[in-house]
């Protein structure tokens, strides 16, 4: 789970080098993006961390291995904070870009905080125990995770064509 969780590292690294070409805008946003995106990785290394140890020793007392799963659980999903920042930062340097060929199209701006706005209820996972904005609801769990992915996914196709772009530009490739 952890490996996989780190391995989209790369991926983000990548649109923080093709946020670096926006013109109009400071490489800010960028170095922002990266803080975000690397603050985000650590808490969930840490609530991974926390599955780990209660898993390590299945004899200890059931209460702490409901604590530490319960700990795992509230890390992983209500820390919001990274990753909303994270896609109001690519849509803001969406925004920024004025050139005549921006990086990305001006949809991604808007889905970058569509997607932000879908992360928002899973800090409910803190303080709520059951219902949609429990760690394990419809809100906190599901929407977060799903639009998550859906962005990882939608981002992969956005960013070939973008570096597609650049290649051709760059005299790489040929059109």
């Amino acid at each position: 789970f952890n490996l996989c969780g780190i391995m989209v590292l790369p991926f983000f690294m990548v649109i923080v080098a093709q946020m670096k070409r926006m013109k109009g805008q400071s490489h800010v946003f960028a170095y922002c993006y990266l803080t975000a995106v690397v603050s985000g990785a650590t808490i969930f290394a840490l609530s991974n961390i926390f599955f780990l140890v209660a898993a390590f020793r299945p004899e200890r007392n059931p209460d702490l291995i409901m604590l530490l799963n319960d700990l795992a659980w509230i890390v992983f999903i209500a820390p919001v904070g990274m990753v909303v920042s994270q896609f109001v930062l690519l849509a803001l340097a969406v925004y920024f870009d004025d050139r005549a060929d921006p990086v990305f199209p001006r949809w991604v701006g808007h889905y970058a905080l569509a997607t932000a706005v879908a992360m928002v209820p899973a800090a409910g996972a803190a303080v709520f125990r059951t219902g949609p904005l429990a760690w394990d609801g419809l809100l906190s769990f599901w929407l977060r995770n799903g639009a998550f992915a859906a962005f990882v996914l939608v981002m992969f196709f956005v960013l070939r064509a973008a570096l597609h772009r650049q290649a051709v530009a760059d005299g790489v490739i040929a059109p």
